[in-house]
């Protein structure tokens, strides 16, 4: 089979192929660098000539290889954007008092920081004897403080 000029089946070591560049992030003509058995392994783009891992090309899926095992699939985790988790927060936190932000002023975990540049924000953890971890609006920053109240 070809495709613009390119053979898709039967691929050969320094013959053409087509597959996505990684570098030029198209679907581009590239030269078969090296195989893994019957399957390409290596490719050369004729455009920025940088030689990557073969990428089936977008819209094209190769099935697997007869007698390979499917690769086991993984539960995906749901990614939950620090402006969700600073709404949690700060829904619960709404009516304690926020501390303004001093480099001097210790800290513990879940006070409220009110902070002279990046704004409301909540103290996560305690990451070192004179520094927090602090949740704020558009993302969590480590910041000093005075250290452990006495």
């Amino acid at each position: 089979m070809r495709y613009n000029g390119v053979t898709m089946s039967n691929p050969t070591v320094s013959s053409d192929t087509l597959s996505f560049c990684t570098s030029c992030k198209m679907d581009l003509k590239h030269v078969i660098v090296s195989m893994k058995g019957d399957r390409v392994a290596k490719v050369e783009c004729r455009t920025c000539k940088k030689i990557h891992a073969y990428r089936a090309p977008k819209g094209i899926t190769e099935a697997p290889a007869p007698g390979t095992p499917a690769k086991p699939t993984r539960a995906r985790a749901v990614k939950v954007t620090v402006e969700e988790t600073w709404g949690k927060v700060a829904a619960q936190k709404r009516a304690q008092p926020g501390k303004p932000y001093h480099a001097q002023t210790p800290f513990l975990t879940g006070d409220k920081v009110m902070h002279p540049k990046f704004g409301e924000g909540f103290v996560e953890e305690l990451v070192h004897p004179n520094k927090v971890k602090v949740l704020f609006k558009d993302d969590v920053r480590v910041l000093i403080h005075g250290g452990m109240p006495q």
